[in-house]
């Protein structure tokens, strides 16, 4: 088991796109690297205006290297942050005569492309790229300098660039399928660990549950036979009873597994509601709450997925708000809409067709001892509110 719970830890550790970072990593240290020598000769040779374009194209590498998780992402999103960056990796090198840094400025830059952005954006980028490296060449021909002179060498160099984007595209590619394949494997792994505990269950219930049900037939049978009354009668009571509390226990088992913390659920119930039905769900979940206990997790999760499915479902909305805190040994759940709304005093869409689920989430709300509150009115949106107490927890007023 410590070597199954060493795998699991293992397994879990792999990050998606783990291997994408740290080869994007990589070539922003390579891009670091290349610009040294232009800090060199800016720095003996180069005005004000050189030095701060010079450390706006630092400034960008070091932000994506040192801050990855915030600042990727967002140059994901907007590919012309890129494109700023090679007009100002053109203005930098153009004035500086390190022909060599330059292609391996170039170089890295294209396999960050390729490693970033789709199809598209690789080849606009590309393209911008390339046109950047023929203006310098010709700034540097037209002031008579000789690197890059041979039409020759500057095809090489375009098809360089281009070569670059493509592995740098091939390696995202690569990432996406062995994403894939973890997730897979996770899955399927999942499947495995609920197999086994459903074996675990079946020879309990074969070993204990059904011997004690076999035990209770009998003690009946033998009743009927020798026309005892009271104290068989008595002993099938003490086995039922065993019973019962043996199916609870296995039953508990069952549904401590099944619901986990409450902030995790209800991160996973948004998540599902924003991949299924493609809106946006503006959450804010506590993540200061206590351990709540396994009735009160279960009955807010529930209520939140169906009230959440039903604003989407209903309001004709593409954005709903859910918010959860936990205040004075209360927990509070609330989903609101400003969709179509529903008419609360007349009851329509709630005991008529049921589509609100409403009955259904006040009897939940009742099992706890919580108060479920709905306001709504026709064409100004729906507000569902869960409070439950959480025993031992309440504070005064």
């Amino acid at each position: 088991m410590m070597a199954a719970a060493r795998r699991r830890q293992s397994s879990g550790s792999v990050k998606a796109g783990y291997v994408l970072v740290k080869c994007g990593k990589i070539a922003l240290v390579l891009r670091l690297i290349c610009t040294y020598p232009v800090a060199v000769v800016a720095g003996e040779e180069g005005g004000f205006s050189e030095l701060v374009m010079l450390g706006a194209v630092l400034a960008t590498s070091l932000s994506v290297l040192l801050a990855w998780d915030r600042v990727a992402p967002f140059i994901a999103r907007h590919p012309a942050a890129v494109g700023l960056d090679i007009l100002l990796g053109l203005v930098v090198f153009a004035n500086a005569n390190t022909p060599t840094a330059y292609m391996g400025y170039l170089g890295t830059t294209a396999v960050l492309i390729g490693l970033f952005f789709p199809v598209l954006g690789q080849v606009l980028l590309t393209m911008l790229l390339s046109s950047g490296y023929i203006m310098v060449v010709a700034i540097h021909l037209s002031d008579g300098n000789s690197w890059a002179q041979s039409p020759t060498t500057v095809m090489a160099s375009l098809v360089l660039f281009a070569s670059l984007t493509c592995v740098g595209s091939v390696m995202q590619r690569l990432q996406k399928q062995v994403d894939t394949a973890i997730e897979q494997a996770r899955s399927a792994a999942a499947d495995a660990a609920l197999g086994q505990e459903r074996s675990r269950l079946a020879r309990e219930l074969h070993d204990s549950l059904v011997k004690s049900l076999e035990g209770i037939s009998l003690q009946a049978k033998a009743m009927v036979i020798s026309g005892k009354s009271a104290e068989e009668a008595q002993q099938i009571s003490e086995s039922a009873t065993e019973a019962i509390a043996e199916s609870r226990l296995l039953l508990t088992d069952l549904r401590e597994a099944a619901v986990p913390p409450l902030e995790d659920s209800l991160q996973k119930v948004v998540d599902e509601v924003q991949a299924i039905h493609g809106v946006t769900v503006d959450h804010v979940i506590a993540t200061a709450m206590p351990p709540l206990p396994l009735d009160i997790r279960y009955v807010a999760q529930k209520i939140a997925e169906e009230a959440l499915i039903n604003a989407v479902t209903h309001s004709g909305e593409e954005r709903v708000e859910c918010e959860v805190s936990y205040t004075g040994g209360r927990l509070q759940v609330v989903v609101r809409d400003a969709g179509r709304g529903f008419s609360t005093r007349t009851g329509k869409g709630h005991r008529k067709d049921n589509h609100y689920g409403l009955v259904g989430m006040r009897e939940r709300t009742e099992e706890v001892g919580g108060k479920l509150t709905v306001k709504s009115r026709e064409g100004q949106g729906t507000e569902v509110t869960l409070i439950v107490p959480v025993a031992g927890q309440e504070e005064d007023s």
